[in-house]
C-alpha cells in the first residue's frame, strides 16, 4: 500500500507539472497529453480528486469536471471506491504488429527464420484418417470435446495433475487458448506480465485485449523470481503468461526448483492469474515443471499439438480448474462452440497410434541433435535449450552479418524484445527449413562457416 501511495503522489506531481492553463480544460489537457506520450499507461491508477486539487491548489470541483470530461472521452474510467484508472481504450485501435512473416524468397537461399516445425519431422495424418468414422458428424447437443480425447490428453500430463479438480477443453491453437483465458479475467484496468525476450505475437495479443505489457527477464532456469516480485509489487498485474518448456525464442525450460521459487512469489500476489503456454510440449526433451502443481486454482495450462502433430490441426488443450473450464466453454457458445470433432478424432487416432508416438519422440530427439550440430558448425560452446529453435548470443554482429551475406535467413534477437532492442547481439535460428531438406541446409551452413573462418574476421 505504501508504494501505491508513493506512486499516486508522483502522478499528482507529474500532472501538476504539466498543467499550464488554469481551469478544467487545463487539467484535462495535461492528463490527455501524458496519456498520449505514454507516461500514463493503461491501468495506471490516478490520484483522488481531493489529492490532485491540493497539488494544483484549485477547487476539487474543477478537478471533478476535468475527470468527467476525460471519462466522456474514454480516457479514464472510474471504479468508485476502487479508484480511477487510465482506460485500456487508450491503446491504439490498430496496434503495431510486431510479428509478421515476409516471404521474400529472392533475398535468401535457406530460411531458418520461420519458427515452424520441419515438415520432415511431422507425422503423416493420412494413416489416422483410415481409422476414424467420418460418417458421423457432431451435433450442437454433443459435448465440446471428445471424451476419449480428454482421457488421452490427461494421460500425457504429470500424474500429480490428478490430485486436483481439473477440467479440460480443446480450442483452435495456443494463441486462441491464451486469448480466451485472458477474456475470462475480471474487466478491470491493468497489465499482463510476460517473459522477455518472447514471441512477438504474444505482445500483440496482450495489447489487443486491452492490457499493457510488462516484460520480466529470464535466465537459463526460467523467469527470474526477483524481477517478477519487483514487477508484481510495482504494477497492477492481472495475469502472468509464461512458457514452461522450450521457451520461444530462447529454448529455456523452467526447472522444478525455479518453478517453486516463482510459485512462492505468486503466493504473495493472489490477484495474479497464470497462463502457461506449453507450445512445444511433445517435441521437448525437458520434463514439465508446471505451476498447476503449486497453484492449480489460478493456473491455466495450455498444451498445443501444432509443433508435434501439425499446425493445420489447429488444436490445443486448456487444462484448468473445473469452474474456469466451464466458464471458457460457456463463453465459447457465443462463437464456434467447439473445435471440429473430425480434427479432434484425427488427433485422438494419432495419439493412440503405435507408430505416431515413437515418431514424435524421435522428432524431439532429432531437434536436439540438430541443435548440437548447428552449434558445432557455428563454433558455439555450452549451448543449452530445447524445442525447435536455437537462440544464439554472440559477442558482436559479425556472425549475423555473415549469415545474411550467405543468404541464410535467421531472425535478429531485437524482434523478440518489447522495445525492439536488446543489450547484446542475438538471433533465433529455427532447426528446420520448410522448403529444403535439413541435411542440405546443414551442408551449406557448414561450408559457409568454413569459408568465413578461412577468410578471418568478417568485414
Amino acid at each position: 500500500m505504501e508504494s501505491e501511495l508513493e506512486d499516486l503522489e508522483t502522478i499528482a506531481e507529474l500532472v501538476a507539472a504539466r498543467t499550464y492553463a488554469p481551469g478544467m480544460r487545463g487539467v484535462a489537457k495535461a492528463v490527455a497529453d501524458l496519456i498520449a506520450e505514454g507516461k500514463l499507461v493503461p491501468g495506471t491508477r490516478m490520484p483522488s480528486i481531493r489529492r490532485l486539487a491540493e497539488e494544483l491548489d484549485i477547487s476539487p470541483t474543477t478537478v471533478a469536471a476535468a475527470w468527467s470530461h476525460l471519462a466522456s472521452l474514454g480516457s479514464i474510467e472510474s471504479y468508485g471506491r476502487k479508484g480511477t484508472y487510465v482506460s485500456a481504450r487508450n491503446l491504439p485501435s490498430r496496434p503495431r504488429r510486431r510479428w509478421h512473416y515476409s516471404d521474400d524468397s529472392s533475398s535468401y537461399h535457406f530460411d531458418l527464420s520461420t519458427g515452424v516445425p520441419d515438415p520432415e519431422l511431422l507425422p503423416d495424418p493420412r494413416s489416422a484418417l483410415n481409422t476414424i468414422d467420418l460418417g458421423k458428424t457432431a451435433s450442437y447437443l454433443d459435448p465440446p470435446v471428445l471424451s476419449e480425447l480428454t482421457e488421452e490428453i490427461f494421460s500425457l500430463l504429470p500424474g500429480s495433475f490428478g490430485r486436483f479438480d481439473l477440467g479440460l477443453t480443446v480450442v483452435d491453437g495456443a494463441l486462441d487458448a491464451i486469448g480466451r483465458v485472458l477474456d475470462l479475467l475480471p474487466k478491470r484496468p491493468g497489465a499482463v506480465a510476460i517473459e522477455e525476450p518472447c514471441f512477438p505475437a504474444l505482445y500483440d495479443l496482450i495489447e489487443s485485449k486491452g492490457y499493457a505489457v510488462h516484460p520480466v527477464p529470464l535466465d537459463d532456469h526460467g523467469l527470474m523470481p526477483g524481477a517478477l516480485e519487483s514487477t508484481l509489487s510495482s504494477q497492477r498485474i492481472r495475469a502472468l503468461i509464461c512458457q514452461p518448456r522450450a521457451q520461444n525464442p530462447t529454448g529455456v525450460s523452467t526447472t522444478a526448483e525455479r518453478r517453486d521459487q516463482i510459485a512462492a512469489v505468486l503466493a504473495g500476489h493472489p490477484e495474479v492469474y497464470v497462463i502457461e503456454d506449453d507450445h512445444s510440449a511433445l517435441v521437448s526433451e525437458s520434463p514439465l515443471a508446471s505451476l498447476v502443481e503449486k497453484i492449480p486454482e489460478r493456473t491455466a495450462y495450455v498444451l498445443s499439438f501444432s509443433k508435434s502433430h501439425g499446425p493445420d490441426l489447429r488444436l490445443a488443450a486448456i487444462v484448468a480448474d473445473t469452474a474456469a473450464i466451464a466458464d471458457l466453454e460457456s463463453a465459447r457458445t457465443l462463437g464456434p462452440s467447439w473445435s471440429s470433432k473430425i480434427l479432434q478424432a484425427i488427433l485422438l487416432a494419432m495419439l493412440r497410434s503405435a507408430t505416431t508416438g515413437p515418431f514424435v519422440a524421435e522428432a524431439a530427439r532429432t531437434y536436439g541433435e540438430r541443435r548440437l550440430e548447428v552449434s558445432t558448425a557455428l563454433g558455439l560452446q555450452g549451448v543449452r535449450g530445447d524445442g525447435i529453435n536455437l537462440w544464439v548470443a554472440w559477442t558482436d554482429l559479425s556472425l549475423l552479418i555473415h549469415l545474411a551475406h550467405e543468404k541464410i535467413r535467421v531472425v535478429p534477437g531485437s524482434h523478440f524484445y518489447l522495445a525492439g532492442s536488446s543489450s547484446a547481439p542475438t538471433f533465433r535460428l529455427t532447426l528446420g527449413d520448410p522448403w529444403n531438406p535439413f541435411d542440405v541446409v546443414m551442408a551449406a551452413l557448414s561450408e559457409s562457416m568454413s569459408r568465413s573462418l578461412a577468410a578471418g574476421p568478417y568485414r
